[in-house]
């Protein structure tokens, strides 16, 4: 969901001008490589560009993203001017231009249903949900050089802490939110540990204001950094473990009388949809509190399990304004060395959506009340698997038994 105000990155940006004006400072980090497989990332959407894996435009578009996340504005137009002034607009040049050097080209890795490299199926459903096509293209491994040429009386240390926290919280392609595409360079930024991770985060993180931001925001998040030893095939095995914990915390079922693992959802939303298609309405009962981690969500209903009806049916939890509202988690592994890694929740200080609706099979919409909105202090909190918490509470508490940090606190 693209947020009102905020300007689009332009389809073509010119490259800065040296002779305009400021002697330029260039950042090349060399020898980046794909951690975690890359998918997509070329003009098809999920189909990758095996002759130019990496485009200099997408990787400007990422940092102009973790650029807006340590901005602490007054309102979307200061936004806006800032970061036209250094990134660039369909009116003016970048302050910055990116070049990409493939050294060595990724490996291709093809996924099918059998799925031999065993990804993670809970990251790659939307490989799996597209039925015309029976395999796919992933890249991984691969080596490039990145180089930022910028002016540093214009861009003061923004852009060198914009690629650091691309690197740390980011990546190339889709699905970089559940952590695919993960970079790595043995060369740099060079944190040895989660707790220099942290230091330099409450370091350029400014204080919280605790004014309203509606843009995505690091000032204020929460981040959970979870060291981990790695093996010969990097952080691709500790980050597969880390998404099987959240994929277990979102799909937490009871066992079936068979004791399967594919009985009824413990959460609450798939009743109240039944409700809502038996009485058409909701009733008192309903909550959505997994509309917190993006939007979204599917709810497929195979025969017999909705009252009154045999056909399988399908129904779309969405936002009011847009049906797309992208997860304020983020889930990465990050590589500090050959033998370190750091497993990262991350929960941006993301607005929720004005309001939200559940698209029915039929093609419209039932709104639903403001007390089955995510974070209402709503009576089915006391049940698993919040247990008495907020969605994100909860779902920390999943991931580790160590409280998260809040950034942006105190100095």
């Amino acid at each position: 969901m693209r947020l009102k105000g905020l300007p689009d990155v332009p389809e073509a940006l010119p490259a800065y001008d040296a002779t305009q004006g400021g002697r330029l400072k260039t950042l090349t980090v060399k020898d980046l490589s794909l951690a975690v497989p890359m998918v997509g990332g070329g003009i098809e959407s999920m189909v990758p560009d095996e002759r130019m894996p990496v485009r200099g435009q997408s990787v400007r578009g990422q940092l102009r993203f973790w650029w807006r996340t340590f901005q602490d504005c007054v309102d979307v137009d200061e936004l806006r001017e800032r970061e036209n002034r250094i990134w660039g607009s369909t009116e003016g040049a970048s302050k910055v231009s990116v070049d990409v050097k493939v050294i060595e080209a990724p490996k291709k890795i093809t996924y099918t249903e059998e799925n031999p490299a065993g990804l993670p199926k809970y990251v790659l459903f939307p490989l799996d949900n597209t039925r015309d096509v029976d395999r796919f293209t992933l890249l991984s491994g691969g080596k490039f050089d990145l180089s930022l040429s910028y002016d540093p009386a214009e861009c003061g240390e923004d852009v060198e802490k914009s690629v650091k926290l691309w690197l740390l919280f980011g990546g190339i392609g889709a699905r970089t939110r559940r952590g695919m595409g993960s970079l790595y360079s043995p060369h740099w930024p060079g944190w040895k540990s989660a707790e220099e991770i942290i230091k330099w985060l409450k370091a350029i993180i400014p204080a919280d204001s605790k004014r309203s931001r509606p843009w995505p925001s690091l000032i204020g998040a929460k981040v959970l950094p979870e060291p981990v030893a790695i093996g010969p095939k990097g952080i691709l095995g500790p980050w597969k473990d880390w998404i099987d914990r959240y994929r277990n915390f979102r799909q937490n079922r009871n066992p079936d009388h068979r004791n399967r693992p594919f009985g009824s959802s413990k959460w609450p939303e798939p009743k109240a949809i039944r409700t809502l298609e038996m009485t058409r309405g909701f009733d008192a009962g309903a909550f959505f509190p997994r509309a917190a981690f993006g939007l979204p969500i599917n709810f497929h209903f195979p025969r017999n399990h909705l009252y009154q009806n045999s056909a399988e049916m399908t129904f779309l939890l969405e936002g009011n304004a847009s049906d797309r509202w992208a997860s304020p988690v983020i889930l990465k592994g990050f590589q500090l060395d050959s033998k370190k890694g750091v497993l990262i929740c991350l929960k941006l200080n993301s607005p929720l959506p004005d309001g939200f609706c559940v698209k029915k099979p039929d093609g419209s919409h039932e709104e639903l009340p403001d007390a089955a909105a995510p974070l209402r202090n709503h009576e089915l909190r006391n049940s698993e698997p919040l247990n008495h918490q907020d969605p994100y509470t909860a779902l920390f508490r999943c991931m580790s038994d160590k409280p998260p940090i809040t950034l942006g606190g105190p100095k």
